[in-house]
């Protein structure tokens, strides 16, 4: 499972890149942290997210699943945007090459480590070099132990959330190929996987 996430700090003129690797049974693979000029906060989203699965691709890890909290990050590539267009067939070509059907979006607590590599990248000093981590650093370890553990957070939601997703799961149920299902998380019915093209 890779978890992303891209922090652009709004007093700083950089922005930082984040993400993590666990294997199935949640146990940590790999992580990684980046610093990066300014951009959007779209466009720091797919740069944390090609980081990741360059990592994977080299590491060899496949099948993949992927976790992000950007659902315009998910929604653009599932639907494709024209001023993205070569990131998005990057990612849908490697996503392809690690066996990955669709990318799921979760809740904000339900992507903690990754968040919080991402605003660890935004403050180092060389711009786009990654740092990759063999294991988690020990400012982290609570996070990484609660998320391996499968804490649950309450959160409030609006109702039409639950009525889009309930929506786009009639759908993808009615038609062929399939565009959205529902699939396990921390929260019951906070994540939903997008099938891109």
């Amino acid at each position: 499972m890779l978890n992303t996430d891209g922090a652009n700090p709004s007093n700083l003129d950089k922005e930082g890149l984040g993400g993590l690797i666990r294997d199935h049974n949640r146990e940590w693979v790999v992580g990684y942290m980046e610093c990066t000029s300014l951009t959007t906060p779209l466009h720091a989203e797919f740069k944390a997210l090609l980081r990741g699965l360059r990592i994977a691709s080299t590491m060899f890890i496949k099948p993949l699943t992927i976790c992000t909290y950007s659902k315009e990050l998910v929604n653009t590539i599932t639907y494709g945007h024209d001023l993205y267009a070569n990131l998005i067939s990057e990612c849908r070509s490697l996503l392809q090459v690690l066996e990955t059907a669709g990318i799921n979006h979760i809740f904000r607590e339900q992507n903690k480590v990754a968040d919080s590599f991402a605003k660890e990248g935004s403050k180092l000093r060389q711009l786009c070099t990654p740092i990759v981590l063999s294991c988690p650093p020990a400012s982290t370890v609570p996070l990484v132990e609660a998320d391996k553990k499968g804490k649950v957070f309450a959160r409030l939601i609006n109702p039409s959330i639950l009525d889009l997703h309930s929506r786009d799961v009639a759908y993808a149920n009615s038609t062929n190929p399939p565009l959205a299902n529902t699939s396990s998380g921390a929260v019951a019915a906070s994540t939903v996987t997008h099938v891109f093209p």
